[in-house]
């Protein structure tokens, strides 16, 4: 899907396993962050790796433990730069 952000249009990519768990990648323009390392945030189940590079800013989200959110957002960034 293409959805608005603060920055400008962004995409949002949702993928359902076989267990019905969401991870979502969200790509949109690079807001105020300067950081490129992954970084890590959580709120209740719901867990995220986040990162920029170059002028775009990406999320994975998702409520799969930690190490195999990871292992998307690494796959993730390795397809995407």
């Amino acid at each position: 899907r293409i959805v608005p952000s603060e920055t400008g249009t962004a995409a949002l990519y949702m993928y359902e396993n076989t267990k019905g768990q969401r991870i979502t990648l969200y790509i949109a323009p690079r807001g105020a962050s300067k950081t490129t390392a992954f970084q890590f945030a959580e709120m209740g189940a719901t867990q995220t790796f986040y990162w920029t590079d170059r002028d775009l800013s990406y999320a994975v989200v998702g409520t799969v433990p930690r190490d195999v959110l990871r292992a998307i957002a690494v796959d993730a960034y390795d397809q995407l730069i």
